[in-house]
């Protein structure tokens, strides 16, 4: 017999009783069930078997669902980059105490998705020059490595996710759904890495996954022209991958990721991009020119 837990743990036993049966119920130190009461699992007449032990779902905190709507709301486009966000606007808005939401801008700056400064206040996520350089050169090397992979694994799995995310994207464009556009384009992306068989890369790419939303959410929303040429990028990607042309792959890729740099500063320089969406005001002004070369086979 185990050693005793506490008499409201339901522990695995044998009752005497019926010695060939196995039961979840509390137990006491002679080996003998404890007398029927409300912690006891049991019906009117027999202990329930195991296989019927009873168990429920845990809710979740309210912390964790403003966590999960508020980092939506940033990786959709809802809050622009660099705009600030009031804890009680916030729970005004979301019909809570300031407490949960505290707790869910604390994880969001966690995840690199807000900017806490004190006695300033909280900023959504915006990208100086030198993040978008760094974020793009971090995709490049996951994604090119995960292509890789993807095709070496699971070549056709892969296509058809492609094929169904630039439906998805095609879709979108024809309706000027740039919310749409931009999820769409997520899961194109997405495709290598669901398929790489690597769940170190998985993990670390989804280290930036958001900031890498909230940026190209805000640049199909803002950035002229931008929609068109990505999607006759993601079309010559799929034809590259039918094609089974790895080389012409990894190339089209990480310059179609590192062509995001120069979208971003262009427009900004344009004025397409407003000076507010920079990180606390801070204008990008430096241009990185740094394209991956191709892992080592």
């Amino acid at each position: 017999m185990p050693r005793r837990p506490s008499t409201a743990y339901i522990q695995h036993a044998t009752c005497r009783s019926r010695p060939a049966k196995c039961y979840h119920l509390p137990w006491q130190p002679n080996g003998g069930c404890l007398p029927h009461s409300s912690r006891c699992v049991r019906t009117s007449r027999r202990c329930l078997p195991m296989s019927r032990t009873l168990s429920i779902e845990r809710p979740r905190s309210l912390a964790g669902v403003i966590t999960e709507r508020l980092r939506d709301a940033i990786t959709n486009g809802e809050f622009a980059p660099g705009e600030a966000l009031s804890e009680d606007t916030l729970a005004a808005s979301l019909g809570t105490s300031r407490t949960p939401v505290r707790e869910a801008l604390n994880s969001l700056q966690y995840e690199g998705l807000v900017t806490i400064v004190p006695q300033k206040g909280t900023f959504v996520f915006a990208a100086s020059a030198d993040d978008v350089g760094e974020l793009c050169d971090f995709r490049a090397t996951l994604e090119v490595k995960a292509a890789r992979l993807s095709m070496q694994h699971h070549r056709d799995a892969t296509l058809a996710s492609l094929k169904k995310a630039y439906s998805e994207m095609t879709r979108a464009r024809k309706q000027h759904d740039e919310l749409a556009y931009a999820r769409a384009d997520h899961d194109f992306h997405a495709s290598f890495l669901a398929h790489c068989d690597n769940h170190y890369l998985r993990s670390a790419y989804l280290l930036a996954s958001g900031r890498v939303g909230a940026l190209r959410a805000y640049l199909a929303a803002h950035v002229r022209g931008e929609p068109n040429r990505s999607l006759h990028e993601h079309e010559a990607l799929i034809e590259l991958w039918t094609q089974g042309d790895l080389a012409g792959i990894e190339a089209l890729l990480a310059q179609h990721i590192m062509r995001t740099q120069d979208s971003y500063l262009s427009a900004f320089e344009t004025g397409q991009i407003s000076a507010n969406a920079t990180a606390l005001g801070e204008r990008p002004t430096k241009r990185r020119r740094k394209t991956p070369a191709p892992d080592a086979r």
